[in-house]
């Protein structure tokens, strides 16, 4: 019979042994818990332009809107679908959250800070100190690091590389690991149990371990 080892001794094995695997690419809606083989540089800019953070109305402001103040509405700038005119300072836009900012607009006033009647909005309440505005590249600019090689790709890292216009990343192949549930007493769930039998239990939590640890049973 071969002389058993000691922890130690197959924990070194595994070590000395051990190498990386190769690479591989992978579609994003099957890199969940997968590695990065690579980093991951963004492919475009977030937001590309400058947006709302708020609905309500975009403004030219030069510092002497105030409390009172009445502003002609000449256009509207929903997400998708920007108003690309240009503002005068007695105008505004009717923007809603995530509408690009109009040129020459440079803050938006809160929706429940105006009452309008037609076109015609006034601002009911004194101007908040935020422009309630998302400035292009908040988020990252083309090109910026976003993920690092090595990165265990969980909810949060897979949301990130699809905003940045990237479907598919280069990850390290899954590990394949053997399970061997040996013993003559053991059987599989659901079999009738003979005398001094016992049900195969401990290999479903080591293959799901396996699985939640990125490898392949």
């Amino acid at each position: 019979m071969a002389k058993l080892i000691s922890l130690h001794e197959a924990l070194a094995f595994i070590e000395n042994n051990a190498h990386v695997l190769g690479h591989q690419d992978c579609k994003l809606e099957h890199a969940h818990n997968r590695v990065l083989a690579q980093d991951i540089r963004a492919a475009t800019t977030l937001p590309p332009l400058s947006v709302s953070a708020m609905d309500g109305y975009a403004v030219n402001d030069d510092g002497d809107l105030a409390q009172g103040a009445a502003l002609s509405v000449i256009g509207t700038s929903p997400a998708g679908n920007p108003f690309t005119g240009p503002i005068d300072k007695n105008q505004c836009v009717r923007i809603y959250t995530g509408g690009a900012v109009p040129p020459g607009a440079n803050r938006v006033i809160m929706q429940e800070n105006v009452t309008r009647v037609g076109d015609i909005i006034t601002l009911s309440e004194p101007l908040s100190p935020a422009l309630h505005i998302r400035a292009a590249g908040i988020d990252f600019h083309q090109g910026d690091r976003i993920a690092d090689q090595g990165t265990r790709l969980d909810a949060y890292g897979l949301a990130q590389i699809a905003a940045a216009n990237i479907d598919t990343v280069t990850v390290y192949k899954r590990p394949k690991v053997a399970l061997i549930a040996n013993g003559d007493e053991l059987v599989k769930p659901g079999s009738e149990l003979k005398s001094g039998q016992i049900i195969s239990s401990n290999a479903y939590a080591l293959s799901a371990l396996i699985k939640a640890w990125g490898a392949e049973p």
